[in-house]
């Protein structure tokens, strides 16, 4: 009996502990960009940055590849020394998760952007487990930035020990990396302080705060990315919500700018925790929607969970 209440209180434990999540705060404080060229458009003498949008483009490190950039995960120690090994100036490949679109076409659409909290200074929050491992979220083109690896969502139950930090501004013509102009690097992702780095002096990167915590149910469901993609839409959107309490009575209509319902997407049980619905422009007898405004209300017993405008454009 003892032998099998040990056990049951072995499995809860390993229960609970798969379920923590991690919510993690990144501060970036233009005014302590030294590197005039990478600092956002501040003057690297104390000035702020004039950017009116700043994204965040980021990936995070969790597993050792082998020769062929291929995941070959060791133990967790094997993991985390070989994504410290790979805080290099160029061609990291602590790149292994990615979310945020760099290179020729940036798009100033709201993925991994940050708010401004005035005088220089941007923030973004997010739970770290369900941020690099959203497929929506989480980039897979070859345009990932400085990066040796290509880019996949992060498997669930992965460790993120090393995160790789750039920003830019809304449309790209402006840039923020570290003091050398290199990618900025945060170490001890799995630990309870993480710091932010240069990544070839080694020297602590200070424009940048990041701050760690066991993320709550509050936090959770905040924190959960809501909301239609892509918007506007062509040929289709995926609506992402969060269902605070299971029920089933849960529905997600859409309706058009005169309050007219178009579609009826779902009516039904949906369990508790974020959830994600797909339209493809079509109305309740399968005919394409004209372009024009829309909106999208889930809806629980009646009362409003969520709803937003969608822009459809043909």
């Amino acid at each position: 009996m003892k032998n099998l209440l040990y056990l049951i209180l072995i499995v809860f434990y390993i229960q609970v502990n798969a379920q923590v999540k991690h919510k993690v705060v990144i501060t970036l404080d233009t005014k302590k960009m030294t590197n005039i060229d990478n600092s956002l458009g501040a003057d690297g003498a104390s000035g702020i940055s004039p950017a009116t949008e700043v994204y965040i483009h980021s990936g995070v490190c969790t597993c050792k590849l082998n020769d062929n950039l291929q995941r070959a995960c060791g133990t967790p120690a094997e993991n985390r020394a070989y994504c410290f090994d790979e805080i290099i100036p160029y061609q990291s490949n602590v790149w292994q998760h990615v979310v945020g679109n760099w290179g020729s076409f940036p798009q100033d659409d709201g993925v991994g952007k940050m708010t401004s909290l005035g005088n220089g200074v941007y923030t973004i929050e997010f739970i770290i487990e369900d941020y690099y491992s959203n497929p929506l979220l989480v980039s897979t083109s070859t345009s990932t930035g400085n990066s040796a690896v290509a880019s996949t969502p992060m498997p669930v139950g992965s460790i993120a020990y090393v995160m790789g930090v750039v920003f830019r501004n809304g449309n790209g013509t402006l840039f923020g990396r570290d003091d050398d102009g290199n990618d900025i690097f945060v170490i001890d992702l799995d630990k309870d302080n993480p710091a932010a780095y240069n990544s070839e002096s080694g020297n602590p990167y200070l424009p940048l705060a990041v701050t760690k915590t066991i993320a709550s149910i509050d936090d959770i469901e905040k924190l959960t990315r809501t909301g239609a993609y892509p918007n506007p839409m062509i040929d289709g959107t995926t609506i992402e919500y969060f269902v605070r309490q299971s029920s089933k009575n849960i529905s997600v209509k859409i309706y058009n700018s005169i309050g007219q319902e178009v579609r009826s997407l779902f009516s039904g049980y949906k369990a508790q925790g974020s959830q994600k619905i797909f339209w493809n422009g079509k109305d309740n007898k399968g005919n394409d929607v004209p372009k024009g405004v829309y909106y999208y209300l889930i809806s629980d017993n009646e009362k409003t969970v969520s709803s937003n405008r969608l822009v459809v454009i043909r």
